[in-house]
């Protein structure tokens, strides 16, 4: 999760959340002083499936609702808790866990129908041993 406040043509998660909390009214347009973390570590490219953040809202009544009538479908708050000041997300955060997908057929050998292919039961498991945490 990032802002890309250079390239605004690539609209980004937090973007939309941002975007959201401001037409709530929870947030300050300007964005300043929102003390804004997360705590997961993200690459270009790389994308968490769930996150925890930690920012300055002001309190309103049904927020977590209020938020998700104005985020795209795909994007939810679950919950909203109020922490102590000196709580940061990304420093509080104590373990990540990290799930990689592709589609299979970057296994296919080369030449073969990258729609027809199948993994082997075989192949699965030594790929599962390999790739096991």
């Amino acid at each position: 999760m990032q802002r890309n406040k250079t390239t605004p043509q690539f609209p980004t998660i937090e973007d939309e959340i941002f975007r959201a909390l401001v037409a709530v009214g929870c947030v300050p347009g300007d964005g300043k002083q929102l003390c804004f973390q997360r705590c997961a570590r993200t690459d270009k490219g790389v994308s968490a499936v769930g996150q925890v953040v930690s920012l300055k809202l002001w309190p309103m009544e049904n927020l977590v609702e209020r938020i998700n009538e104005r985020l795209p479908t795909p994007i939810r708050v679950f919950d909203i808790q109020r922490v102590s000041g000196s709580f940061g997300a990304r420093r509080r955060c104590d373990w990540r866990c990290y799930s990689y997908t592709f589609p299979t057929c970057v296994l296919s050998p080369s030449g073969s129908d990258p729609l027809t292919f199948r993994l082997s039961p075989d192949r699965h498991r030594s790929l599962s041993l390999l790739l096991a945490p």
